[in-house]
């Protein structure tokens, strides 16, 4: 009965993980928002020749959305952030404005 219970709610149920993960993706993105404001003013506004440039591009908006993260998103962010890139690297990438970290957001 107790096992009944558990199934019943809703807790392990996969319908309820597209919500959950919706809802700590805009906290997520709400939150890098708010940190991108708040960086120092000192980072150049990004040109369409910077790296991170990529991310102010128009992203299809008839796309399915996992279709969207698999063949769009994904990649950029892995290119961009790169596995083994250092921290050093990645931070001489950064720009701010338009083109630039608010465009990740």
């Amino acid at each position: 009965m107790e096992l009944m219970s558990f199934r019943n709610s809703g807790i392990a149920n996969p319908s309820n993980v597209s919500a959950v993960s919706d809802l700590l993706a805009k906290d997520l993105l709400t939150k890098l928002e708010k940190s991108i404001s708040n960086l120092p003013k000192m980072l150049p506004d990004a040109s369409d020749s910077d790296e991170i440039a990529v991310f102010a591009q128009s992203i299809p908006t008839d796309m399915d959305r996992d279709d969207t993260w698999e063949f769009l998103l994904d990649p950029l962010l892995n290119h961009f952030l790169g596995f083994g890139r250092t921290i050093e690297s990645i931070s001489a990438s950064l720009r701010g404005g338009e083109k630039g970290l608010t465009a990740m957001a």
